[in-house]
């Protein structure tokens, strides 16, 4: 549950996939739209469903590790906000892993939203990133290739999603 009135750190969170490897991208903002960190992770394999619930369980973690006490998190994966509310969603190889964040959750206010894929642009960027990579790569500063990016997510402007259909 959240209050009202309470500053929330945002972390938006997405998934990238190849048929060889996998990979997730988490980045973090305060409540004013500023940049605080970020991450490009390389996952190796999964399903898409598996990479998404991995990658929240990693934002939390990382937000119970900074002791941020507020976090709202946003994903373009609509299935992975259904399953903080039917516990049978998630896989039985993922039980206590995921157990073990919705315990960290309790002592927080927190949040999970969805956001079309457009609005998700910063964490897509992130976790294509990933792709490239082996392990985990960690922002304290924001890297020049999200720049623009969030300069235009800051400023509200507008991303369409264009078909050639």
């Amino acid at each position: 549950m959240v209050s009202s009135n309470c500053r929330m750190d945002k972390c938006n969170i997405d998934g990238s996939f190849t048929a060889a490897s996998s990979a997730c991208g988490r980045m973090f903002r305060d409540d004013n739209a500023n940049f605080l960190c970020c991450f490009a992770e390389n996952l190796g394999g999964g399903t898409v469903y598996h990479v998404e619930l991995s990658t929240i369980m990693r934002a939390v973690g990382i937000a119970f590790q900074r002791r941020w006490k507020n976090l709202w998190i946003e994903t373009d994966y609509a299935l992975v906000v259904m399953a903080f509310n039917n516990l049978s969603m998630i896989p039985c190889f993922l039980r206590n892993r995921w157990l073990n964040c919705t315990n960290l959750l309790c002592g927080m206010n927190f949040v999970v939203t969805h956001i079309y894929r457009e609005g998700n642009r910063c964490a897509d960027m992130l976790a294509s990133k990933g792709l490239e990579i082996q392990g985990v790569a960690v922002w304290l500063d924001l890297p020049e290739f999200l720049n623009t990016l969030l300069i235009h997510d800051r400023l509200g402007l507008p991303n369409f999603r264009v078909s050639n259909a």
